[in-house]
């Protein structure tokens, strides 16, 4: 018995520090194939905070897409254009401007 992939498709299951390896980076795995192993840490203050609860849809989505883009860089401030938040998280003008505002 074995624990399966997530996506459904039959595949063995790989946690994400051991999919998103050294040697998988080393090889020149496709872009692609790494991405979908990418993850980042969410600050456990969201919940303990009552954050989560305060946020709307497109609030939390901000949120998340900001995190994502911070992921392995220590400078606080994250910045990409309306265009890139379309391409990249599929979000609407709206989306993205009231989620900046309550953020």
């Amino acid at each position: 018995m074995f624990v399966l992939s997530e996506k459904g498709d039959g595949r063995a299951y790989h946690p994400a520090p051991d999919a998103h390896s050294a040697p998988l980076q080393r090889r020149r795995v496709d872009d692609e194939v790494l991405r979908e192993h990418r993850y980042f840490r969410v600050p456990s203050s969201l919940w303990t905070g009552g954050h989560i609860a305060k946020l709307s849809g497109p609030g939390l989505a901000m949120l998340l897409a900001l995190l994502s883009e911070r992921r392995g860089q220590t400078e606080p401030s994250v910045w990409f254009s309306p265009a890139r938040a379309t391409a990249r998280f599929g979000f609407a003008a709206s989306t993205r401007s009231q989620g900046l505002a309550e953020l």
